[in-house]
């Protein structure tokens, strides 16, 4: 059986070339994934992170016009129990001039037929 012959110099050279060319390319290819694998973690940390201040800022408008409509509803039954209780206020004014009014025709009637009577007397 016949040993192989050892490469030559020039030999051994272009081997290391070609090696360091296929670790340069694996490099490339590692890092070309990491970079791809980190920026899509960092895509979904951004996204995350803008869904989160969104529904924040959406809980937040949603609580404040709660608030704010509360509060208006609040306001607009004190409104109406002032007006209710001020037109309740003005008609039983009216009524209570209309019953005096009354009170007062009566008695100037009665007044009237008396001197009527007295006269025909």
């Amino acid at each position: 059986m016949v040993k192989p012959l050892p490469p030559t110099p020039s030999e051994l050279h272009s081997l290391q070339q070609q090696q360091q060319k296929s670790l340069r390319i694996q490099r490339l290819l590692q890092v070309r994934s990491q970079t791809s694998s980190h920026s899509t973690s960092r895509l979904k940390t951004y996204q995350s992170l803008r869904r989160s201040s969104l529904s924040l800022a959406v809980e937040s408008s949603k609580s404040e016009f709660k608030s704010s409509r509360k509060n208006l509803t609040y306001q607009k039954s004190i409104q109406l129990k002032k007006s209710l209780i001020g037109v309740g206020a003005a008609h039983e004014h009216a009524r209570a001039a209309t019953k005096a009014g009354a009170s007062k025709r009566k008695f100037k009637d009665e007044a009237r037929e008396e001197d009527k009577d007295l006269a025909k007397s």
